[in-house]
């Protein structure tokens, strides 16, 4: 049985097609729609899993014990990260909070 499939057109400027195709050649790609195909693919399946374990968050709350003890673990592993781990840390966490 053939899965139903559907076409679609993506206009690319120039410079942009250029570095899919080096892309696409990086990535043992046959041409550039193959390239597209699969990373389009992927992406859908990504944004899929994604939804499916926010659907599961959300139907098991944690418990306010299990919050303590992951701030204790977090506090834990500040202890015993050294001074690079830690501004690596804090850059990381600043960056999140700008998006």
């Amino acid at each position: 049985m053939r899965k139903e499939r559907h076409r679609i057109n993506i206009t690319l400027a120039a410079e942009d097609y250029a570095r899919a195709e080096q892309l696409a050649q990086a990535g043992g790609f046959k041409n550039v729609c193959a390239f597209a195909r699969a990373l389009l693919t992927q992406v859908a399946q990504y944004a899929a899993a994604r939804q499916m374990n926010a659907q599961q968050l959300a139907r098991q709350p944690t418990t306010i014990a299990a919050e303590i003890a992951e701030m204790f673990n977090d506090l834990i592993d500040w202890d015993a990260a050294n001074p690079a781990q830690q501004r690596a840390a804090i850059r990381a966490n600043e960056k999140r909070n700008e998006l």
